[in-house]
């Protein structure tokens, strides 16, 4: 979503300081909003409910998440609402950068 981001970011220009304090952050959904992704992502939701329920999994995802414990199956499903060919967020994330 960052490199969705930096798309408004013009050669020879620079880019406003608070769009750019604003996206080094690990927050998905605010990441969607600075990208102005949200009635993008709105639209998925209510169009793919396999996406939906991707989203839901993938968007509380946060750096500290790193750290935690994770079962298996946690962490394969993870991998799944994200990489997921069809329905996955970064197949999503793809159309938009």
């Amino acid at each position: 979503m960052k490199a969705c981001i930096t798309r408004e970011f013009r050669e020879y220009c620079m880019p406003d300081l608070q769009l750019v304090k604003d996206s080094h952050t690990h927050d998905l959904t605010k990441l969607v909003n600075l990208a102005d992704l949200k009635g993008s992502l709105s639209l998925q939701e209510h169009s793919d409910s396999v996406f939906a329920m991707n989203w839901t999994l993938t968007k509380d995802w946060n750096e500290s998440s790193r750290y935690s414990v994770w079962t298996e199956s946690e962490a394969r499903a993870l991998h799944n609402a994200i990489s997921q060919r069809d329905h996955g967020v970064l197949e999503w994330v793809k159309r938009h950068w």
